[in-house]
């Protein structure tokens, strides 16, 4: 909901704990997003490339992973 309400921190900060707790991909994907639109792709970038090593055809990741480091130059 955080995210949804373009509360990007508190996002942040709600996805952290869930993943710690479940390490799950959907909490990794909340995390990764939050990041980029925060502007902090490299930890965008390490989020999105944990959600590929468990799904490695998850498109939205693949997708924001490629817009990320696009972001970041690389």
């Amino acid at each position: 909901m955080a995210f949804q309400r373009g509360q990007y921190p508190e996002a942040v900060r709600l996805a952290q704990r869930a993943v710690e707790s479940s390490g799950g991909v959907a909490a990794k994907m909340v995390l990764g997003n939050s990041y980029f639109k925060l502007g902090k792709y490299d930890e965008a970038i390490a989020e999105y490339r944990a959600v590929l090593q468990a799904d490695a055809g998850h498109r939205e990741a693949r997708a924001n992973l490629a817009a990320a480091e696009k972001r970041k130059g690389g």
